[in-house]
């Protein structure tokens, strides 16, 4: 016992219960007994003037921390992808088993191009956090922010980051890009190809048919195209190529190869054509 000062009631400290003997993420629990000048021992029951003579507590200097995974970095998302914004936020303590002490979750969201911030129903200028529910988080460690998506521009990039902070007060200090921090764009047009190689209406002979070849854009840029294929119909007999006749009788799609910039191609099935007829 150190340090009692007298009074009614004495109140006293004790200064040998330091950080260096606690271990960060654990639960305590502490008791307090009064003796008097005679030797008289309190009693058990609460103590003295209302107050309570134990108390339990968790020491935790450990930095929480948090991740946003969907939408993932550096990705496109579409119409109906980001109604959901969601990830994980943790900071373990032992509290008769695991326990997850994030108190706070920050979610940010800012245009990329200015210093707008979302704030949960408009753009304001200057840094501004959304409050997410903690409320899966007593024994898991997912999170999830529901979006109203008309917030959001077509074909504009936005960063989104989050800051957690734990019962305790530690505050996240760590951001990493790809993992706390992200980038997406908002897309929610249509990309467009065309064939180039081979002119509507025209007639060609087996020995230079070309190959099918064209290119597709997604907003002027051809490396927004994740994929280009083409179908191929006998118009005359009414069936599709299956990637070995023309046998199908619905029409059937074929990936093509990325040539860089907006270009694609495909191999041209210039043995299974037949002589007079017509495809497109």
């Amino acid at each position: 016992m150190q340090n009692i000062v007298t009074g009614n009631p004495a109140s006293w400290n004790y200064g040998f219960f330091n950080n260096s003997k606690l271990e960060t993420g654990t639960s305590y629990y502490i008791v307090s007994m009064a003796i008097d000048d005679v030797g008289n021992l309190e009693a058990s029951g609460l103590g003295n003037q209302g107050t309570v003579r134990s108390s339990t507590f968790t020491y935790d200097i450990n930095v929480p921390t948090s991740v946003v995974q969907n939408p993932a970095h550096f990705t496109y998302k579409k119409a109906g992808t980001m109604s959901l914004i969601s990830g994980t936020a943790q900071d373990w303590v032992n509290v008769s088993g695991a326990v997850n002490s994030v108190k706070q979750i920050d979610l940010f969201i800012q245009q990329a191009t200015s210093t707008l911030f979302y704030n949960g129903s408009n753009w304001t200028n200057g840094v501004t956090a959304i409050t997410v529910s903690t409320q899966s988080l007593i024994f898991g460690n997912t999170w999830g922010y529901n979006l109203t998506e008309s917030a959001l521009n077509h074909n504009t990039t936005y960063f989104i980051w989050t800051r957690v902070m734990d019962l305790a007060g530690n505050l996240q200090t760590s951001f990493s890009l790809g993992v706390s921090s992200n980038s997406f764009n908002y897309d929610v047009g249509q990309p467009t190809s065309a064939i180039t190689s081979i002119a509507n209406g025209n007639f060609y002979r087996k020995e230079n048919i070309p190959n099918i070849a064209g290119t597709a854009i997604d907003e002027t840029e051809g490396g927004r195209v994740f994929v280009s294929s083409y179908s191929i119909e006998d118009t005359d007999m009414a069936v599709w190529w299956n990637g070995s006749s023309f046998t199908a009788v619905g029409e059937q799609f074929f990936g093509m190869s990325y040539g860089g910039g907006q270009s694609w191609s495909g191999v041209m099935m210039s043995t299974n054509l037949v002589d007079g007829r017509t495809y497109g």
